[in-house]
């Protein structure tokens, strides 16, 4: 099995911050206020994603789609960078042995787990 990650989060861009964060064990973003059902006032964490820029990937004017497809395409090339398969020469696994996983923020962990 070859692995890479790839990963745009409020960590960083890249798997070295993403290595960085969970190796502190410290949260993320900060803490704010926000006003909860009935009025009352509850702490929220927010993390933001790190500022990046996707010009890189996709030039100014492309029409690249939607934001969410974009991170996963930045993802994606960014894991196959970290593991190793990026450059002249390389050869890549057939088709049928790559695969892709996309986890994000969005969803609870078992869900994330069960698939």
């Amino acid at each position: 099995v070859v692995t890479g990650v790839g990963c745009v989060s409020a960590a960083g861009v890249g798997a070295e911050p993403l290595r960085t964060a969970l190796a502190s064990g410290g949260p993320l973003g900060e803490v704010l206020e926000v006003e909860a059902a009935g009025g009352r006032k509850r702490p929220v964490r927010l993390a933001r994603l790190a500022p990046f820029d996707r010009q890189v990937v996709f030039p100014a004017g492309s029409s690249a789609g939607w934001e969410l497809s974009q991170l996963w395409v930045i993802c994606c090339l960014m894991a196959r960078s970290d593991a190793g398969w990026e450059g002249a020469g390389k050869i890549l696994p057939p088709p049928g042995k790559r695969g892709t996983f996309l986890g994000t923020g969005f969803g609870c962990i078992s869900t994330t787990w069960e698939y």
